[in-house]
């Protein structure tokens, strides 16, 4: 009888049906699908649109960026239409777009205003902010010269609506080109370089103005001082002096003037800033960039053989062409490379050690 019952109940295999048995498989049901592989569950679409969302806001940010590289100048020297300067400038982001601009502009055939700007914050609304300041700032040079007014005007018109109280560092300077007198004024940015063409190399005395857009009614103080031929003048945001190294250690204020005294050597303002950029790369060499790098250098060079532009047409909106825009690893494609000349052999700066780091 015993047996019987173990042999009904699955026998030895403790009380089971005999489809329980070690190894074996549960007959497959009439209406399951037949399996072909391994096991894949249903995607998700909560995953799908997170990958959808992904990819529109890379579309996006692409779409910023190429927008915002295209509101600084397009055009270096030489200018036609204008009087001999030398000027060069780059913008390397430290994200896919960033809050650091630069600009300059012609008033008439004489007058050169530069600016260079360093927004509070980054990304997107940094973005937005320091494209407002270049537009306003275009707005009212118009109309007003003197660095310290324009300041102030923008000041006031950015403090108006500042929920957010973003604000923006500021440094414009205006060049008469046929005497290189230069007026400055100072809101909260890293004060400019000068190098005389004799070696002296020394930073501009500023007065401790706020940076625009945190309250108005603010007043700036316009400074001068004068540039004779091979002076240069150099304008840069705090994301050179605060490049870091891999051993967390920073280049520094000292040693950015070091570099400036050494770099202006070069010659034309296209190769010092070309030098400068590869001594903050063989400083910070595989760090990754922590912000945004602003460079600008302008050159006094010799007038009196410039040429007459009575009857010319006004080089005041002549400014495109290339673009000085710049990510760290594509900078030496842009930068000269060695020419003969008559004084001897002309050495451009290579930066293939730049790698994938800086931006784009």
């Amino acid at each position: 009888m015993l047996g019987k019952l173990l042999s009904l109940f699955g026998g030895d295999n403790g009380g089971q049906p005999p489809e329980a048995k070690a190894g074996a498989k549960a007959p497959a049901s009439p209406d399951a699908p037949e399996k072909t592989g391994p096991f894949r569950p249903a995607p998700d679409p909560a995953d799908e649109n997170r990958v959808d969302e992904a990819a529109l806001l890379a579309g996006e940010l692409r779409a910023a960026k190429k927008i915002q590289m295209g509101l600084v100048p397009k055009t270096f020297p030489p200018i036609p239409g204008c009087l001999p300067f030398d000027l060069y400038a780059t913008l390397a982001p430290a994200k896919a777009i960033g809050g650091d601009f630069y600009d300059f502009w012609l008033n008439g055939r004489e007058l050169l205003t530069l600016v260079v700007g360093d927004v509070s914050g980054k990304g997107i609304p940094a973005a937005l902010f320091m494209a407002v300041c270049r537009t306003y700032l275009r707005a009212f040079s118009r109309s007003v010269r003197e660095p310290a007014k324009l300041l102030a005007l923008l000041n006031d018109e950015l403090s108006r609506h500042n929920e957010s109280c973003m604000f923006v560092t500021l440094l414009c300077i205006t060049v008469h080109i046929p005497t290189g007198h230069v007026e400055y004024a100072n809101a909260g940015h890293n004060p400019p370089i000068i190098r005389r063409a004799n070696g002296e190399t020394f930073p501009l005395p500023a007065a401790e103005n706020m940076p625009v857009g945190f309250l108005g009614g603010q007043e700036y103080e316009t400074r001068t001082l004068d540039l004779d031929i091979g002076d240069k003048i150099f304008l840069y945001t705090d994301g050179m002096p605060e490049a870091f190294n891999a051993d967390g250690a920073m280049l520094g204020e000292e040693r950015t003037l070091s570099l400036f005294h050494e770099a202006g050597e070069s010659g034309s303002a296209r190769m010092t800033v070309g030098q400068l950029h590869a001594e903050i790369a063989d400083f910070t060499g595989d760090a990754e960039q922590s912000d945004d790098i602003t460079l600008l250098v302008y050159g006094q060079v010799d007038q009196s053989s410039a040429p007459d532009l009575r009857g010319e047409a006004d080089a005041s909106d002549a400014l495109e062409g290339d673009s000085g825009v710049f990510s760290l690893s594509n900078l030496d494609e842009a930068l000269p490379k060695p020419t003969a000349t008559a004084a001897g052999v002309d050495l451009g700066v290579s930066l293939s050690r730049f790698g994938p780091h800086g931006g784009g």
